[in-house]
């Protein structure tokens, strides 16, 4: 009996024992995989999936493929909350694409959760990665500052509860320049663009009602690289409910945006916003805030698409008093020399007049200063200068 006792004792000191150390090691894996979950956790940390074509069976291929994808749509999600924490980037004007292109250098690490094809077409890899929030940062400053903002002005013919509105800043077109301007987008100064409307009403009557080519010459005139033109009509509803002071205003904004450079249609848009007042002029003017403010954001979300830094302008040079080897000499310094200038195209040389096209990155006025300061074999003084137009003589 007492040998049956010793044994029940010895098999219980056994079982707690083996218990214990399970126990012990069960605790080890648990914090190690505790570890590593707050390792791979917190600022950064993303899971993403990523989807590569399969073609001619090149499994290999496609795995790299949907594992680059995975590491942009990582890139592309910690982007997006940056983003949306900072209120000074408007999503219109920021093109994230141009970033999440460049994933490679803003993931630290990352490893692949899950490996697999998907279909006989498709291959599919998953990851946690933790994306570089440091050189994403980096590179949002960097985009910011790449975003072109080109001169602008602005022409609206606005109705007013049933009356023209012959104001030259009326309620439209100030909101306009407004949303605009607020977006870093520069304005030709009020005194040229007050000589321009006074000198080329025809031109702008013509604008207005479609003519791309009017507002390419007005926009060339008063040195804009952009012109808005549109339309407002401002209304009232009547009033919000029977009885009540507050009355309905209703705005209605359309506006074109023409580049003057070609007299391209780069953008359009429209826009409707009711806004209740008990004041007139209050309510015209909030009703009006609201379309134009909508508007404003598809106007600018287009036009950063087809403007960036870097975009070129055509400019006419004219070279005088070089005959003709000295003129093909100054083409070539003009590639070799002069930076950001693309290309340079002949268009004419007649006696000591030579005729040019140069493709450059910048207007005419940055151009010609870098062309003084080119140190050219042949020294050029500085004649006439103009929007898209430089004349050139020989010292």
């Amino acid at each position: 009996m007492k040998n049956n006792k010793l044994i029940v004792l010895l098999f219980l000191i056994f079982a707690f024992t083996l218990f214990s150390c399970e126990t012990t090691k069960s605790n080890v894996r648990s914090d190690k995989v505790s570890n590593t979950e707050k390792k791979e956790s917190g600022e950064g940390w993303v899971n993403a999936e990523g989807i590569g074509t399969i073609n001619d069976n090149e499994i290999g291929k496609a795995k790299d493929d949907a594992l680059n994808d995975a590491k942009r749509d990582a890139v592309k999600k910690v982007l997006g909350t940056m983003i949306n924490s900072r209120t000074e980037i408007d999503s219109g004007v920021f093109q994230s694409s141009d970033i999440t292109a460049k994933s490679e250098g803003l993931i630290e690490t990352y490893k692949i959760l899950e490996s697999r094809a998907i279909s006989k077409y498709e291959y599919q890899v998953t990851i946690r990665a933790k994306v570089s929030k440091a050189k994403l940062e980096e590179a949002i400053e960097d985009m910011i500052s790449q975003q072109a903002r080109p001169t602008m002005m602005v022409f609206v013919n606005e109705n007013l509860l049933g009356k023209p509105n012959t104001d030259s800043q009326n309620i439209a077109g100030t909101a306009v320049e407004s949303e605009f301007t607020k977006k870093g987008f520069p304005l030709v100064d009020r005194a040229t663009f007050e000589k321009v409307r006074k000198a080329q009403g025809e031109n702008i009557a013509r604008a207005l009602k479609g003519d791309n080519n009017a507002a390419k010459e007005i926009g060339s005139l008063g040195g804009a690289q952009i012109v808005l033109v549109g339309n407002s009509n401002i209304t009232s509803a009547g009033a919000v409910a029977e009885g009540s002071k507050m009355i309905s205003y209703q705005s209605d904004v359309s506006i074109r945006v023409i580049e003057t450079t070609t007299g391209a249609l780069i953008a359009v848009a429209q826009e409707h916003a009711a806004y209740p007042h008990i004041n007139a002029q209050s309510g015209a003017v909030e009703a009006t805030k609201k379309s134009v403010a909508k508007l404003s954001q598809k106007l600018i979300q287009e036009i950063s698409k087809k403007w960036k830094t870097g975009k070129l302008t055509i400019i006419d040079v004219a070279i005088i008093g070089a005959d003709y080897s000295q003129s093909k000499k100054i083409r070539s310094e003009f590639i070799e020399k002069v930076r950001g200038v693309k290309a340079v195209h002949r268009k004419e040389s007649t006696g000591n007049i030579t005729l040019l096209q140069i493709e450059f990155e910048g207007d005419s006025f940055a151009f010609t200063d870098r062309v003084i300061d080119a140190n050219l074999t042949y020294p050029l003084t500085t004649g006439d200068v103009r929007r898209n137009y430089v004349e050139f003589k020989l010292k």
